[in-house]
């Protein structure tokens, strides 16, 4: 496990420096004023098709696809992969479309309810009888489609 150690001298200068394993820390000297210690992961942007993978090159290791160096003990456990605002903005987009807007109707003789939904193609479909016979054009759907031209919304 990588830890960060802040050193703030008694400037207020902080010097920062990441270890592993469990840290020893000298707080006395060297004009120090505080020492902190945590717990430390790299937070790096989640890749669409690749996995993150620690790469060693020559005398450096290198957290791939991103490109950013990394301590020599790092392992996978120590990096925290984040979405970038592109894949959040993208996956609500989606959320919004997996969840179809619907609109119930009770029956005119009472015997039940139907509901129009406006599916992920962007039509409108009504379980009614009377959708069927006038191919898609019954009464709950003309509602529906008078409501979506007056409003603006769905």
């Amino acid at each position: 496990m990588l830890y960060e150690i802040t050193k703030v001298y008694m400037d207020y200068y902080e010097d920062k420096e990441i270890v592993s394993g469990q840290p020893k820390i000298k707080v006395r000297g060297e004009g120090i004023r505080h020492v902190f210690c945590k717990p430390f992961k790299y937070h790096v942007e989640k890749h669409p098709l690749l996995c993150t993978a620690i790469v060693k090159f020559t005398d450096k290791f290198v957290i791939m696809p991103q490109g950013i160096e990394c301590h020599p003990d790092t392992t996978l456990n120590d990096i925290e992969e984040v979405k970038s605002e592109k894949q959040v903005k993208q996956e609500k987009e989606e959320k919004k479309l997996e969840q179809p807007k619907t609109w119930k109707f009770q029956s005119s003789s009472g015997n039940g309810t139907y509901t129009v939904r406006f599916t992920k193609k962007g039509t409108l479909t009504c379980d009614c009888f009377g959708a069927i016979r006038s191919k898609g054009n019954c009464k709950h759907l003309k509602e529906v489609r008078s409501w979506v031209m007056e409003s603006g919304k769905i």
